[in-house]
Formats: C-alpha cells, structure tokens, sequence
C-alpha cells in the first residue's frame, strides 16, 4: 500500500503509538471488504446519559498490537494508578503503523479519526462519543456483527488470555 504522504512528523508519530483511531462505517466495510478484519479491534464507548445509550455501543478501529480480532485495551488496576501517578494511558501502538509510517495512509480506509482529528491535520474531527453516534444504528450494530464473524470472536485465546499463559 502506497504511504507516501503519510506523515512522519513527531506529533502523528507519538498519536500512532499511543491510540489507533476509530473507524466510520465506510472505513470499516472497506477494511473488511480488503481482507484486514483481523488487523481491527472492537471498541467502545459505555453507557453515558450524553448519548443515552443503556448499553455499551461498539466500533471498530484499527487494533492496537496484540490485539488484533479481538477488544481493545481495558483499563486495570495497574492502569488507574498509573492515572492517578499523572501518567498518561494509552491503548497502545497501532498495527497498522510500521517503519515509522501508517500503512494504510492512501488505502481508502485510514479510520477517519486519524484523517481528520489526529496528529498535525488541523480540522476538527469527531471525537469518540460523535462517532459512536454512527455506530449506534442498526447499520452499525450489523457491521460488528459481520467483523465478529469474519474474525471468528470469541473463538479465538484475547489478549489478556495470552498475557495469562506467558
């Protein structure tokens, strides 16, 4: 995949180690239709009165290393001391980001997170609770199902299973 205007300044760098963006639902059915479901990842937005959503609503994104089929990174209890210390969390290096470059830049497919909102692109983009509005519909809820099967979840050892096993 051609990656020749992807940017490699460090702003968009340290962004891509840090937090793979969300996916629309064009994004997310090219991805898929491309062959890449097992290098995305569910995510999440929980319940929240802002969005009044009882349930968690689920997107997909382009996954953090390890956890490629499976969920995102959940936040531990190491994880909220590490909060509580001024440290930063992070969910973790995208899979899609290798020899300092984002692989998918001029695929069709590049979440658009990371096309409008992240890294040294000055737009204003939608933050996560403005894209689970998309994926809170009925098309929405279908695409996950879909990735679901394709990537064959909840069949398959999570991250956290490996981490165990180590």
């Amino acid at each position: 995949m051609s990656n020749t205007d992807s940017c490699t300044c460090s702003f968009c760098v340290l962004l891509c180690t840090r937090n793979p963006g969300w996916m629309s639902l064009a994004d997310a059915e090219k991805a898929i239709a491309a062959g890449m479901a097992k290098r995305l990842m569910r995510d999440w937005v929980e319940p929240s009165e802002e969005l009044g959503n009882a349930d968690r609503i689920y997107v997909l994104a382009a996954a953090s290393v390890g956890h490629e089929g499976s969920d995102a990174p959940d936040i531990d209890f190491d994880d909220v001391l590490m909060m509580l210390m001024g440290q930063e969390w992070t969910k973790g290096r995208c899979t899609f980001f290798e020899n300092n470059r984002c692989q998918i830049h001029a695929s069709g497919f590049k979440p658009q997170q990371c096309r409008e909102s992240m890294g040294c692109h000055k737009e204003e983009g939608p933050d996560n609770f403005q894209m689970a509005k998309q994926w809170n519909s009925d098309e929405g809820r279908a695409l996950v199902a879909r990735w679901e099967k394709a990537v064959e979840y909840g069949t398959m050892p999570t991250h956290a299973d490996r981490e165990a096993n180590r």
